[in-house]
């Protein structure tokens, strides 16, 4: 009853019937790079994230995210940040005509706030193509429609406490499926993710992983 409930919710926000949930706070109940589901009140809630969020989540603990809630013909999807900025670049992102929210989430996952913001304020083609689902005309179009909008956001910092670097073999998948999530392939995301554990060591987080293993591919 309480999702139906909040399912209820979600749409009577999707006809604007109710005021947009701005943010969500409950106990994190399950996390991966792509996605992370709170529990708020009994209800769980499923939030697509960054890597950059999904980094500093962990399970057991309460985290704070803010919040935008995508709304298409057949579906309704959350998406959840840790700091404003993000969330920020991300509206941007999909104001843009033909980028969609998985496509801005990839971008913000790849490259992270501050690169991809320096790279559309600099017109720089190649950063923004080397992201899988980004051609050209699509970068060019990023940057023509935000080039000017690159001034310095306030970074407001959501309560997401921090990760651990988790064991070898499980990190090793989970940096692979993060990349796999990203459009790459298996064998690419497995040999680009081996790559970098070897020049990160043992210790090395599954961002860190991922951020090393993005930069070979």
């Amino acid at each position: 009853m309480k999702e139906e409930a909040a399912y209820g919710l979600l749409r009577q926000i999707a006809t604007g019937k109710k005021s947009v949930i701005a943010r969500l706070r409950g106990l994190v109940v399950q996390r991966s790079l792509q996605f992370v589901v709170l529990d708020v009140g009994g209800v769980g809630f499923e939030l697509a994230v960054p890597l950059s969020t999904s980094e500093k989540i962990e399970e057991g603990r309460e985290a704070e995210l803010l919040t935008h809630l995508h709304v298409r013909e057949d579906a309704l999807q959350l998406f959840g940040f840790g700091t404003a900025e993000e969330k920020q670049l991300f509206l941007q992102l999909i104001g843009v005509s033909g980028i969609g929210p998985k496509i801005a989430l990839n971008l913000l996952s790849a490259k992270g706030v501050s690169t991809l913001r320096e790279a559309i304020a600099n017109g720089d083609v190649a950063v923004l193509t080397s992201i899988t689902g980004v051609g050209r005309k699509m970068a060019e179009r990023i940057i023509v429609d935000l080039r000017e909008k690159m001034g310095k956001p306030r970074a407001v910092q959501a309560g997401v406490p921090g990760l651990g670097t988790g064991a070898p073999a499980e990190r090793h998948e989970e940096a692979v499926l993060a990349l796999v999530s990203l459009g790459f392939q298996r064998q690419t995301a497995e040999k680009a993710v081996r790559s970098a554990e070897k020049n990160l060591g043992a210790e090395a987080g599954v961002e860190e992983v991922v951020r090393e293993a993005l930069k070979q591919v």
